[in-house]
């Protein structure tokens, strides 16, 4: 199940630099943090190709929403983020409008 997964971030590892500068990364991870589900040795592959050399800016709870996210913000070091929160993914009439809330999240460098 976590084949494509663990491919992909052996692909990715190749164009992340050891030491990034200016550099934020987003999207579906489709893992929580901290660890949830997801199998030990998936947590330890994404750690190693992305959260060791970023920061994770989506951890835990997103503010507004009070659920972990599967998708998420890293950023290198050199910036600074305020507190993510979250865009709701229901709308004015309660209709579902995604399977995934929105997070909003404002940068800044040292």
């Amino acid at each position: 199940m976590w084949e494509d997964h663990i491919a992909y971030l052996a692909g990715l590892a190749a164009y992340l630099p050891l030491d990034p500068e200016h550099l934020v990364v987003l999207g579906d991870f489709n893992q929580r943090f901290p660890k949830r589900y997801q199998p030990q040795h998936v947590a330890d592959a994404l750690r190693r190709t992305v959260l060791d050399r970023l920061e994770l800016a989506t951890a835990g709870q997103i503010a507004g929403i009070g659920k972990q996210s599967i998708d998420h913000i890293c950023h290198s070091r050199d910036l600074w983020a305020d507190t993510a929160a979250g865009i709701s993914n229901i709308g004015p009439d309660g209709r579902l409008l995604s399977d995934h809330f929105g997070i909003s999240l404002r940068f800044g460098s040292s």
